[in-house]
């Protein structure tokens, strides 16, 4: 066979079935078989979308898409993050959709499971934007004390929000495996936590968290903090 002369018909490759079924199980397709599907996708256009569609039927990317670096989040990588999130003590796992902290725009989604502390912060120098992929949560914001000023909830009814320069925010999650992607102006800048709140890995974390996943508007964080931090003294004391 001429180099440039068509392989057999996509459809009637002898090792058509057994090519599937590595995909289905995660492998790499074989080289017949991308290169029976790239010459169809090329000359036989009437059957490009039946190409396309079984090739998607089964998880594998177009080489085309891959070369341009399009990326693709689906459902089996949520599913991933869901459960190493809750495989470790944060209860949350990230993937990361930008090429570095230089990056003049960051992006990353981020997998958050119930009772994951997202200590209060804020970004003096960048807007943030939230936009919910599954689950539900409430954004918190609080002014400079402590006190919770509002509760806004990200729902698949209402599921974006954007957050402005300057303004205390938290997160409190309502439901398993919720997803929220990120996005903020780059570079990568740390963000910058409230003094008031507890750092994370804090005895005191573990308790705000519930605090704050009932707490009303106008209700402010401090006065349980020095009842925690009295009660501290006063057992340091005793001891």
């Amino acid at each position: 066979m001429s180099q440039f002369a068509p392989p057999p018909a996509f459809g009637q490759h002898r090792r058509r079935a057994s090519s599937w079924a590595r995909l289905a199980r995660g492998g790499s397709p074989g080289n017949a078989l991308i290169r029976s599907a790239h010459w169809c996708l090329c000359h036989r256009r009437s059957q490009r979308e039946d190409v396309m569609a079984e090739l998607q039927s089964v998880g594998w990317r177009s080489p085309m898409l891959k070369a341009h670096n399009v990326q693709v989040v689906d459902h089996r990588q949520i599913a991933e993050l869901a459960t190493r999130a809750r495989a470790v003590p944060r209860k949350r796992a990230h993937l990361l959709l930008h090429e570095g902290p230089t990056d003049s725009v960051q992006r990353l989604i981020i997998l958050l499971q119930p009772n994951t502390y997202v200590r209060p912060h804020h970004h003096s120098r960048q807007w943030e934007m939230l936009v919910l992929q599954q689950g539900r949560g409430n954004l918190l914001i609080f002014d400079g004390d402590g006190r919770l000023m509002d509760r806004i909830e990200l729902s698949p009814r209402s599921s974006v929000v954007q957050i402005p320069i300057g303004v205390w925010h938290g997160f409190v999650v309502l439901e398993r495996n919720t997803a929220v992607l990120e996005i903020k102006p780059g570079p990568y800048v740390p963000n910058e936590f409230a003094d008031w709140a507890p750092e994370e890995g804090d005895a005191t974390a573990t308790r705000f968290v519930k605090w704050i996943t009932n707490a009303a508007p106008g209700e402010r964080w401090s006065f349980t903090q020095r009842a925690v931090r009295a009660s501290r003294v006063v057992r340091d004391e005793v001891e």
